[in-house]
């Protein structure tokens, strides 16, 4: 799989972006909600919070739907390795 990278503006809508191993999404601006989903059943949905500045790695191939916390705006930015 490969990593969709690029910069978004987040609004309450999630938004679907594949990670591959070692890729990132770092929130830029504003709070953003994370939850992963991947084939290994102890990552199934798991559910992160990012402040403006924090990353989150993907240990592994993922699909993760991102938006912004309580639907104010937020800016990502995904980077990858592949």
């Amino acid at each position: 799989m490969s990593t969709t990278q690029g910069n978004w503006i987040l609004g309450p809508e999630a938004l679907r972006i594949q990670l591959g191993l070692g890729s990132y999404l770092i929130c830029e601006e504003g709070i953003v909600w994370l939850t992963q989903q991947s084939a290994a059943l102890d990552a199934a949905c798991h559910d992160t919070v990012l402040a403006s500045g924090e990353r989150f790695c993907a240990r592994q191939q993922a699909v993760v739907f991102v938006s912004s916390f309580r639907g104010r705006s937020a800016r990502i930015a995904v980077r990858g390795i592949d």
